[in-house]
């Protein structure tokens, strides 16, 4: 994935891997202290703009807006991301499963490729959900 990038937008990226990691293992731990929700919105951390705008690119903040993360839990080791705007006014700290859920489902639907990268992540998961029935069901 790295190829068609540039020297510098290859080396924007490698610095911005660890911000990544570790605000995906932050939403691993918002998760599993919320076990009830599936549906997260926070601000967009400097490191993933960095990543994003690196790969892909980037559209200007609208007019009192700010960028946001919308993260949706699969499995509790699998998180998908979708990057939105929202109102600068607001963390999304204060977004109910409830709100994040329809959030998710009308951007999701706006986006052929998350839907099938969320189709696909569905798919691997309950593979491996069903491989680790299989491994412990022989174990007995």
């Amino acid at each position: 994935m790295k190829a068609h990038l540039s020297r510098q937008q290859r080396r924007a990226l490698d610095r911005a891997a660890a911000g990544v990691d570790h605000i995906t293992a932050e939403d691993r731990r918002w998760f599993e202290a919320r076990p009830d929700r599936r549906h997260r919105i926070r601000r967009m951390t400097l490191a993933e703009i960095v990543s994003t705008k690196a790969m892909m690119g980037l559209n200007p903040v609208p007019a009192g807006g700010a960028r946001f993360t919308l993260v949706r839990k699969i499995t509790p080791n699998l998180r998908l991301r979708l990057f939105i705007f929202g109102p600068k006014g607001k963390t999304g700290d204060e977004t109910s499963e409830e709100t994040a859920a329809a959030l998710w489902e009308h951007h999701r639907d706006r986006s052929p490729d998350a839907q099938q990268r969320e189709d696909a992540i569905a798919t691997v998961a309950a593979d491996q959900d069903g491989l680790a029935f299989r491994q412990t069901e022989g174990t007995g």
